[in-house]
């Protein structure tokens, strides 16, 4: 199974030049490696966050399965059918949620036209590295599980957030994850945030499994950004469609996730530290 991914990875790539994406690392990907995890809710959360004192780009990359726009019960008339069916250009595609939070909401439009039409992905990531230079954070939310596109999207991305949840399957699907992208591309950082938990220290655990399981077959690196709890008032939220009804950012969910991001901060400047003397 594993060996037949890679070859479409290759052929996929053939068509593909390096570094489309910035080489700035404001770009953060979420991915995770099935469906549940949370992945979008956290990805949106984590926009409304960063746009407290930044201005951030949201992407809704989920091929086939968009859903920013049901979180937010947004009916908006711009998406990326814009760009991808429309031949317009990406920022014509951008939705002014707020001042510093902008977004561009998901296909709406039947997708298998786009994933057999190899140049129109190769000019959306190139035009996601143009738009990155507009932004303190771009944040992209992929689909659940692996292909082509997301390896891509992932390879040109300097932060790779992996969402999962505590329960055994979800941590071997982060495994798989890890292993098919490192398989098919150089070893890399991933950012371990687990989701939904029932309290820090099954989530501990959770991540030094995985961590081990890591350390023993791959050659890549996993630091666990954050073990976040699971709460009914947030699964309310999502359930009304109104995420704002669970921003409260004096809360212990948010206190947590305003540290993780602290942390991630503090890489991300590093990096461009590093970049920009050329180390």
């Amino acid at each position: 199974m594993i060996s037949g991914q890679l070859r479409r990875v290759i052929e996929f790539q053939d068509n593909l030049t390096p570094n489309d994406i910035s080489d700035k690392s404001n770009i953060l990907s979420f991915i995770s490696g099935k469906g549940g995890t949370g992945k979008t809710v956290l990805s949106l959360l984590t926009a409304i966050t960063l746009a407290k004192n930044n201005k951030v780009l949201l992407i809704d990359l989920d091929i086939g399965f968009p859903n920013l726009n049901i979180l937010l019960n947004e009916n908006s008339k711009k998406s990326l059918d814009d760009f991808c069916f429309r031949n317009e250009d990406l920022s014509s595609a951008i939705t002014e949620f707020d001042k510093n939070l902008h977004i561009i909401f998901g296909l709406s439009e039947n997708p298998i036209r786009l994933n057999s039409t190899k140049h129109i992905l190769k000019s959306l990531i190139s035009e996601i590295k143009k738009l990155s230079n507009q932004y303190d954070y771009v944040i992209l939310d992929t689909g659940a599980g692996i292909d082509e596109f997301k390896l891509w999207i992932l390879k040109n991305s300097k932060m790779k957030m992996i969402v999962t949840n505590d329960d055994p399957a979800s941590i071997m699907d982060a495994y798989a994850l890890i292993k098919i992208y490192e398989h098919s591309e150089e070893p890399s950082r991933f950012f371990l945030i687990i989701n939904k938990c029932q309290n820090q220290q099954e989530g501990l655990e959770s991540f030094l499994k995985l961590n081990k399981a890591v350390n023993s077959f791959l050659k890549s690196k996993v630091e666990l950004l954050v073990v976040i709890p699971e709460k009914t008032e947030l699964k309310t939220a999502v359930n009304n469609q109104n995420i704002f009804e669970f921003l409260d950012f004096t809360s212990d969910f948010f206190s947590l996730l305003q540290a993780s991001l602290i942390k991630l901060n503090k890489f991300i400047q590093l990096r461009n530290i590093n970049h920009s003397s050329g180390l």
